[in-house]
């Protein structure tokens, strides 16, 4: 709601840069065959379609970038998690200073294992665990890296 908006604003592209022109017959070999031809299978292709080789290799390099997120969806991936970092941080940085232990070394260890937990610090815990549970939940649905 937030994030694509400001993605807009701010320039980053929402289409892809080159569309591959249509052509049924290398899109049926793209989507049942392979996405890499080989080399003999390009010099048929070129054959059947009197296209030069580079025009097919060219063909295919571009479907294949098709099939990728636009920068756009990469940005508001990125954006909510900068912003979950960045609410950490300052989350972190107003509450922990707080703590006895923070300042004086000698109090980590002490009364060990049966260290007393505030509420911050439980929060923190709390933030960071439903941030990881949510990573892995939209695994699927994230934009794949290299």
């Amino acid at each position: 709601f937030i994030a694509r908006p400001l993605g807009i604003a701010l320039g980053v592209p929402t289409k892809h840069s080159s569309v591959v022109k249509h052509n049924a017959f290398l899109e049926r070999i793209f989507t049942k065959e392979t996405r890499r031809p080989d080399g003999n299978r390009i010099k048929g292709l070129v054959k059947q379609l009197d296209w030069s080789t580079r025009e097919v290799e060219k063909w295919f390099r571009k479907r294949r970038f098709q099939q990728h997120k636009v920068k756009i969806d990469k940005f508001t991936e990125s954006c909510w998690r900068f912003g979950y970092y960045s609410f950490l941080f300052a989350y972190s940085a107003t509450n922990i200073p707080q703590e006895k232990w923070f300042w004086n070394m000698s109090l980590y260890w002490h009364d060990f294992p049966f260290h007393s937990i505030n509420s911050s610090i439980s929060n923190l815990y709390f933030f960071e665990l439903s941030f990881y549970i949510s990573l892995m939940l939209c695994a699927p649905r994230d934009v794949k890296r290299k």
